[in-house]
């Protein structure tokens, strides 16, 4: 039986983050994307991602030829951009992940945490957008290799320090290598994001930001130099001014920012180049450690430039109407009996069950003197992402996700609109494993982007166990709303190397790619059947050896589930059932 059977087990343990699929595959032929870990750091790191304004095109290029899609740039599969608008491209995170536990004295102690996160594009979309994915593509392999390469070596040194520590009467010290996926922008036309690194294993602490950026119809690099339309020298007084008034407590060592920007260049090629990413408000400038003033041990600092500032050229501006998303890096969690009152800015408590204990019986999120709680059992120690949700309408929303057992997800959702929290609920959704029967080493799971089109995962014993995954919008209440037509199927529980066969004859439809029912039909006893889409609930699809789609429809959707008064067990063979 597959190893999936233990992943159900641990996934508390097991950090995903992904994406979502055409909309043909969704069910609609609006526009769907999704985007964007959390970690601590950097007040400064509430970035997201973005839509900009993409005016007008002469591209008419038909999806999959070959075609010119800017002056010089050629590139196969181009889409224009009246396509592009309606096939906006669904993003995944990819990891490289594990966890090493010592047990002293019986005690279950986290001694190491490698985990290396790559965004990649959904498969379905790898055809449309053939250069962007090789680009994302090649930086997942490289993340691949390098876990590969270090990870048994990582593992012996945190038993040896481990042991070490043991042995000296000391707390276990806890190493950690992560490369975190930050999307800032991947609603429209420009994809921006940045890699957050922090490392205490191979250096004495290293912690940097490097940022990305690419059009997604071409491929290409973004220039900074196309964005802006200023000199180095002009942007660089900017930035120097940015710098000393969101820092006035560095003043010192910003003496010699101006120095170190100095031979900075819009083309370099390596070297003195900028580092800086696109976000849906702006333009964000990363400074590393010892970027700013060399040989000294300085701090993270970031600049930002907004859009309306008469140096950006219109092309590149976010139109923030449409709504966006963005994955918070702040909102550390902190236990309720610290919260006062008097913090200007938002902050998430627990509730812990009982002093010392993993487990809390509340979530609140606060602004100020106003607090909005949920009262909710669940692991603390299972937090994983915390998302901004800005609709359209100009509301605003914090999703927080915490796992729970056998690949479930708790959604916890607060409203923080014009900073008044109120706590809106929660719901359940699940791990979708979403690329697993397409390639396993490159399964993932969505982040959101578009608040009317974010993709989430979920599972039930329709076919034996599935994971799928559909379109979700923002509902009235805050919490996710379905908005698709079907969900897609990207997991399916199986024994090694035995397909889901009929055991009798079955009654069923024959459906298009749409989902229109075109014809009826007999499924034959012995035909190979392949779960590939449903509606979570009346129906599933499924693909046959000869790629046509049938469908089956429940007469029971109580356990057990049946067809035409059939248990699902007496129809098919090699079900199987996670957990």
């Amino acid at each position: 039986m597959k190893k999936k059977f233990l992943a159900a087990l641990l996934s508390c343990s097991i950090i995903l983050s992904g994406c979502s699929l055409l909309d043909i595959n969704l069910g609609k032929n609006d526009t769907s994307s999704e985007e964007s870990d959390e970690d601590k750091d950097s007040s400064k790191e509430d970035v997201d991602n973005d839509e900009s304004d993409d005016k007008g095109s002469d591209q008419n290029s038909e999806i999959g030829k070959d075609e010119q899609s800017s002056d010089d740039n050629e590139t196969k599969g181009v889409i224009d951009l009246a396509d592009f608008e309606a096939n906006k491209p669904v993003f995944k995170i990819v990891q490289q992940y594990d966890r090493q536990y010592e047990y002293p004295d019986g005690q279950i102690t986290l001694a190491g945490e490698y985990d290396l996160e790559s965004l990649m594009l959904l498969d379905e979309y790898k055809d449309m957008y053939p250069e962007l994915d090789s680009v994302l593509r090649q930086r997942a392999d490289e993340n691949r290799k390098r876990y590969n390469d270090e990870i048994e070596d990582f593992n012996s040194d945190v038993a040896t320090r481990a042991d070490s520590d043991t042995a000296q009467g000391k707390s276990i010290h806890n190493y950690w290598v992560k490369n975190q996926v930050i999307v800032l922008r991947s609603n429209d036309r420009y994809l921006g994001y940045y890699e957050m690194v922090q490392d205490n294993w191979t250096t004495g602490y290293l912690y940097e930001r490097n940022g990305y950026n690419y059009d997604i119809i071409t491929g290409q690099e973004v220039k900074l130099g196309d964005v802006l339309n200023i000199s180095e020298d002009e942007l660089n007084t900017i930035l120097c001014e940015r710098l000393r008034q969101d820092y006035p407590e560095d003043a010192d060592e910003l003496e010699g920012a101006e120095d170190a920007l100095k031979d900075y260049k819009y083309d370099a090629e390596s070297g003195d180049t900028y580092n800086w990413c696109l976000s849906y408000d702006g333009i964000h400038f990363f400074f590393n450690e010892e970027t700013l003033v060399k040989g000294s041990l300085f701090g993270n600092h970031e600049a930002v430039i907004s859009y309306d500032e008469d140096c950006v050229n219109d092309e590149y501006a976010y139109d923030t109407s449409k709504g966006y998303c963005y994955r918070r890096t702040d909102l550390t969690p902190d236990t309720i009996d610290r919260y006062s009152g008097g913090y200007s800015g938002l902050a998430l408590y627990i509730t812990p069950e009982e002093e010392g204990s993993d487990y809390a019986s509340a979530l609140s999120i606060a602004y100020e003197d106003q607090i909005a709680t949920i009262d909710e059992y669940y692991d603390a120690t299972c937090i994983k992402n915390k998302y901004d949700i800005v609709t359209p309408e100009g509301r605003e929303y914090v999703y927080i996700t915490v796992a729970g057992f056998d690949n479930s997800l708790e959604l916890f959702v607060f409203e923080v609109t014009d900073n008044k929290p109120k706590a809106c609920g929660t719901t359940w959704f699940s791990y979708a494993e979403i690329g697993y029967m397409i390639d396993p080493d490159y399964e993932g799971e969505a982040i959101p982007s578009d608040p009317s089109a974010m993709v989430f995962g979920n599972g039930s014993d329709l076919m034996g166990s599935v994971s799928y995954y559909g379109k979700y919008k923002v509902g009235d209440d805050g919490l996710p709303t379905f908005c698709g037509d079907f969900q897609t199927i990207s997991w399916v529980c199986s024994f090694e190397g035995a397909d889901i066969k009929t055991k009798a004859d079955i009654d069923a439809e024959i459906v298009d790619e749409n989902g229109a029912v075109t014809d009826k039909t007999t499924v034959a006893t012995g035909t190979v059947v392949i779960p590939y889409r449903t509606d979570g609930d009346k129906f599933i699809d499924c693909k046959l050896e000869d790629s046509s789609i049938v469908r089956f429809t429940f007469s029971s959707t109580s356990y057990p589930r049946s067809i035409n008064g059939t248990e699902m067990n007496d129809l098919f063979e090699n079900l199987c059932y996670a957990g």
